[in-house]
């Protein structure tokens, strides 16, 4: 992606985390890693694309894919 020009960001996530849990008006704390998060999100690449088509395209590239990991490719918003 660095070669292609198109890569802008991206790093794979810590184990290290806290989540933050509104509880009764008061916010809930809870250490880290949390199960729901490690497994819903491993990490990030942000690129440069056209178009959503054209980064679903990039995307079926990504290494993670050969692992049995799954891709999610989401529009930045403006």
């Amino acid at each position: 992606l660095r070669e292609k020009g198109i890569f802008q960001a991206g790093w794979g996530l810590s184990d290290k985390s806290k989540k933050l849990v509104p509880s009764r008006g008061d916010l809930k704390i809870i250490d880290g890693p949390c199960a729901e998060t490690k497994e819903a999100l491993t990490g990030f690449f942000m690129i440069t694309a056209k178009g959503l088509d054209e980064a679903v395209t990039i995307a079926k590239g990504c290494p993670a894919l050969t692992h049995e990991e799954t891709v999610e490719v989401i529009e930045a918003g403006h």
